[in-house]
């Protein structure tokens, strides 16, 4: 027998006995009984990594490779070209770009935290109510144990400061106290100090969120004030909404009921100055008080509002006036204008000076004798200088004065009595002096007698005479 015939006898038998044993498999696999002898072949998968920090608790070798480009990226900064400055406003931000980030890179685990009922808490979110000891109880565990989220409070660390202004860098190393952590090395050597990052994500929100016993109450204030937001910010919608928007996470940071703020948000939208604005927010609201508007929340309105605001504004007829209110406003000027020149008008000529300013004649040279009064019995009228003078206790220095001037007696017309009634502000007295110069010009009827009792009807009718019709202070002269 050839080769070829031996090798074909080989094969035919090699090949019948590996279909007798398939067979055998297959009868036994129907049947149930194959029995221990049976090996099972199990497959593993890999876990699936949806973030670049990867899944688990495994520490990264920071060193060189994939860890050290892992390393690199968490650090760097949330947004290089604005750098928080630790604003209000911008806080809400900052902390959802930190959680993110601790997200990606597998640090949320240094983040959530117990409260002092054993709660746990996001620091990101609920910062107001986890107090100084729940964060470093937190930092004190995952700092004694070299691993993930000790790297993780070491990136956490470097991330905050190259992420905030060095103002607010200044202000957080002020507060180092805060955020340090002692471990011991060793049971022989002393404890080591280092720097965590929770704890110093907790002080810089405290340094811009102000947390005292005062803030809750504050903020509730501004939520009942947004009409002076909104004037603050000059009817800017959009930066009223982001105003706005803290505030409620403030009071949920701080485990504060926020009231509903729909009726006050309605008042402050109608605080713009845009009318077609005001106009579209009150359609709104009484659709809103009529039940036409179904779950009509603070956020539909915040979100019509600065969409009515950003398409006004980018058709440039933003708080532009109407033809009806640029004619009020110029018919208003023109009144203010007119009303302004009637006041401030100034009397010219006589009228510009006050009776009372206006200084008397002197009483020197020839005019000497003006000073002298009469003495006792002494007529009180005399002629001088070819003319006819009475004598009036009212004008000081100046004793003799013209008895008429113009047609108008001066004993029925005393300018200066009546500034010296004015003066003493009583418009009631009764001018006693004149009744006495009235006596002296009445006849006696006795010659040789001394000076008679006064007229009583003369001097009635010198008492009813009006002194209040002066329009001239001409009884001087010069």
């Amino acid at each position: 027998m050839d080769s070829d015939a031996i090798k074909a006898l080989v094969e035919q038998a090699v090949n019948a006995a590996v279909t007798t044993a398939v067979q055998q498999v297959i009868t036994a696999v129907g049947t149930g009984s194959l029995g221990a002898s049976a090996t099972t072949v199990t497959t593993t998968t890999a876990a699936h990594a949806v973030v670049p920090g990867g899944a688990g608790s495994t520490p990264w070798n920071i060193e060189k490779g994939d860890g050290f480009k892992l390393c690199m990226s968490s650090t760097s900064a949330l947004d290089p070209t604005a750098k928080h400055s630790g604003s209000q406003e911008g806080l809400c931000h900052f902390l959802d770009d930190v959680h993110d980030r601790a997200d990606s890179f597998g640090w949320l685990a240094i983040l959530h935290i117990a409260d002092d009922k054993a709660e746990k808490r996001w620091l990101t979110s609920e910062f107001g109510a986890l107090a100084l000891g729940n964060v470093k109880a937190s930092a004190t565990v995952h700092m004694q144990v070299e691993g993930r989220e000790q790297q993780a409070s070491n990136c956490l660390k470097k991330l905050i400061k190259n992420s905030i202004s060095h103002g607010l860098w200044d202000k957080l190393h002020l507060r180092r106290d805060e955020h340090i952590v002692e471990h011991p090395a060793s049971t022989t050597a002393p404890a080591i100090v280092k720097e965590d990052g929770a704890l110093m994500l907790h002080a810089l929100t405290c340094i811009v969120a102000c947390e005292t016993r005062t803030t809750i109450s504050s903020l509730l204030k501004q939520l009942n004030s947004m009409e002076s937001i909104m004037e603050d910010v000059q009817s800017n919608v959009q930066e009223f909404n982001k105003k706005v928007n803290v505030i409620p996470v403030g009071l949920r940071a701080r485990r504060a009921t926020v009231p509903d703020v729909l009726p006050n948000l309605f008042e402050a939208c109608k605080n713009c100055a845009d009318t077609h604005f005001v106009n579209c927010i009150t359609r709104k609201e009484e659709e809103h008080e009529d039940g036409t508007l179904v779950d009509f929340t603070k956020d539909k309105l915040m979100k019509m509002a600065h969409e009515r605001f950003k398409s006004r504004n980018e058709k440039n007829v933003w708080m532009q006036k109407s033809e009806q209110e640029l004619e009020f406003l110029a018919l208003k000027a023109e009144l203010d204008a007119t009303k302004k020149r009637l006041t401030q008008k100034k009397a010219t000529g006589a009228r510009a000076k006050a009776p009372y300013e206006r200084k008397p004649w002197a009483n020197d040279g020839v005019f000497a004798w003006k000073a002298v009064g009469p003495k006792t019995g002494e007529p009180h009228k005399k002629q001088a200088n070819g003319k006819t003078r009475v004598c009036c206790p009212h004008h000081g220095d100046t004793k003799w004065v013209l008895k008429e001037k113009k047609g108008v007696v001066h004993l029925k017309r005393c300018n200066a009595l009546r500034r010296s009634k004015l003066e003493a502000g009583n418009k009631d007295d009764k001018p006693v002096a004149l009744a006495s110069a009235i006596a002296q010009d009445a006849p006696s009827k006795d010659s040789g007698s001394a000076t008679p009792p006064p007229n009583q009807r003369m001097m009635a009718k010198c008492l009813a005479t009006p002194i209040g019709m002066a329009d001239e202070d001409s009884d001087e002269e010069g």
